[in-house]
């Protein structure tokens, strides 16, 4: 049965932390962008870490820091997974070669596409880039905006899809269940969605976007019952 990774990213307390991992979420994603609304200090989410079941990825998210920067933050903060997003060049495959040769850190990719679709999908999967252990699409750039998707029919395509790819942009209860259907990723990244306002979690929505994925897996995207695997 197909069943999506979720990494619910923004989290800026303990107590929506736990809520999180309490109603499923396999990963927590921490913003280290001063220019966000969901920034955080290294010194706050090791508070949020070091108090965290087992089990439960840890994303840092960074935005333009070069290397020395992000190890810092790293290992300070506690969390096990690097997640780039760039502006700029800065993340190139020499920058990744040698962030891979000075830690162990998974690193997520993220990338922009304004369509996201069969021939997207199939560029990344026909150029693989060492030490990037996932690609995430992101089309709003933080902004919560919708990305289009579309449905990928390619059996290899969407094999790589379903494990290398985290779909990111303005996923909310409303359009996830369209989103895991046209698409059957590896995992989906929601922040906004589950906001009241900008930067502030709620645990109602929480609940319900968690419960309304499991839904799906278990009902609508069986392997057994027409998806494409």
């Amino acid at each position: 049965m197909y069943s999506p990774r979720v990494k619910i990213c923004g989290i800026k307390t303990l107590e929506i932390a736990l809520y999180a991992a309490e109603n499923g979420a396999d990963s927590l994603g921490f913003v280290f962008f001063d220019k966000s609304p969901r920034a955080v200090c290294a010194a706050a989410v090791r508070g949020i870490t070091s108090n965290l079941p087992p089990f439960i990825n840890k994303t840092g998210v960074f935005v333009d820091k070069n290397i020395d920067e992000i190890l810092d933050i790293a290992f300070a903060s506690g969390i096990d997974t690097i997640q780039l997003h760039s502006g700029s060049a800065i993340y190139n495959r020499e920058f990744i070669e040698n962030l891979s040769r000075r830690c162990s850190f998974p690193v997520i990719m993220a990338m922009g596409m304004e369509f996201i679709d069969e021939n997207s999908v199939a560029a990344l999967m026909n150029d693989p880039q060492p030490g990037i252990s996932a690609w995430m699409i992101d089309n709003s750039g933080g902004t919560g905006r919708p990305a289009i998707w579309h449905e990928i029919s390619d059996k290899r395509t969407a094999a790589f899809l379903r494990s290398r790819v985290i779909i990111a942009g303005g996923i909310n209860i409303s359009n996830v269940g369209y989103l895991l259907e046209k698409m059957l990723p590896y995992g989906i990244d929601v922040s906004s969605g589950l906001e009241i306002e900008r930067g502030v979690k709620d645990k109602g929505l929480i609940k319900k976007f968690m419960g309304h994925v499991r839904e799906i897996s278990e009902v609508y995207l069986d392997s057994e019952n027409g998806a494409l695997y």
